[in-house]
């Protein structure tokens, strides 16, 4: 079908909660305003952050904060989305999916199970994301998206994902707090390290050792550590590689300065996570550290410099990290594994 169907139509499509789901279906929002520049596109976004990580993008029109508490806000946000000409789901919501349906949502695609279509719930029915597939999960969920409006996938000829840029303000807000935290009077060049993540396995301590001595011989500029907590890591390091200048902004920071600070980093050293993907769609070199899912899954297509074991069970067979009694894909990494990725970040 050509694109003719949703020119000045509301399209209306979801996102899921974190910052990196939501980054991973930017080259579709961005293709769908090309092909389409007259339809009105609103996303959803269940999280703070990652509504702030959409709300600046040209090509959004609007973003919407969703409710997902109750049966109540179910209805409420069924009902308000029911004047739009197409509704994508891109999770599984089958609550909010059969009201949309019963509201008489004409064109409405999501991921759902055989017996929800065969009950006329769908126009399109996707299918529900396997963690234990390792399919690089930009081009799937992009292509969801696409298939979901009656589009051709193949239209998508970019995968860089985007990511909203910080104000002026932001960044000078960001790099203030930097110079405090450093006891600092200037500042050139720095390097960020997230050692954290929420679904990936940490970097361990016996890496980011000397990955911190090496970055200090070899750029001598401040490392920042941003996540969580790394207060206790931060200390212990410094302890380790006492002529390190290390500054923790661990909590320290907004959404958009998290996103300054990224920005503006000569590099990033991550796991695979949010600050990964923000990072790499704000054009920082950034090494990433994969252990539960390997890099054909989550790696974005520019700035982004894997490490990996490669070992035949990641993604996660076992149900997850905490099953694993011997945790190959984070064990068979060591220094020099990991060293050659932020060397070839470096050149």
């Amino acid at each position: 079908m050509s694109d003719g169907h949703l020119q000045g139509k509301k399209i209306f499509i979801d996102g899921d909660r974190g910052i990196g789901d939501m980054l991973v279906l930017t080259p579709a929002f961005r293709t769908l305003k090309e092909i389409c520049p007259s339809c009105e596109l609103t996303v959803g976004a269940y999280e703070l952050p990652a509504l702030q990580a959409l709300e600046r993008l040209p090509y959004i029109d609007h973003v919407r904060k969703m409710e997902d508490r109750g049966l109540g806000s179910k209805i409420r946000t069924a009902w308000q989305l029911h004047s739009y000409d197409y509704v994508v789901l891109t999770g599984y919501r089958p609550v909010l999916a059969r009201f949309l349906h019963y509201f008489g949502v004409k064109h409405l695609s999501g991921t759902g199970k055989e017996k929800q279509l065969r009950k006329g719930w769908f126009e399109v029915m996707t299918p529900q994301s396997d963690g234990k597939i390792a399919r690089n999960v930009v081009r799937a969920s992009c292509g969801d998206v696409f298939r979901s409006l009656h589009l051709d996938s193949e239209a998508i000829r970019d995968y860089a994902c985007d990511c909203s840029l910080p104000t002026a303000e932001e960044e000078k807000s960001l790099h203030d707090k930097i110079l405090r935290a450093g006891g600092l009077t200037e500042l050139t060049e720095y390097v960020v390290i997230a050692p954290e993540g929420f679904t990936a396995l940490n970097i361990p301590y016996r890496l980011l050792e000397p990955l911190v001595a090496y970055l200090q011989e070899r750029l001598d500029c401040p490392l920042v550590f941003m996540g969580k907590d790394t207060r206790a890591l931060t200390a212990k390091l410094k302890e380790a590689v006492p002529e390190a200048k290390l500054i923790d902004l661990s909590g320290q920071t907004n959404v958009m300065e998290m996103f300054a600070l990224l920005k503006n980093a000569a590099y990033a050293i991550t796991v695979d996570s949010g600050p990964m993907h923000i990072a790499c769609a704000l054009g920082t070199k950034t090494v990433a550290y994969f252990t539960t899912s390997p890099p054909v899954m989550w790696a974005p297509d520019k700035c982004c410099y894997p490490v990996s074991a490669d070992v035949d069970c990641s993604p996660c067979k076992k149900g997850g990290p905490q099953y694993c009694s011997d945790r190959k894909c984070e064990n068979l990494i060591d220094w020099a594994v990991f060293k050659k990725s932020v060397e070839e970040a470096l050149r």
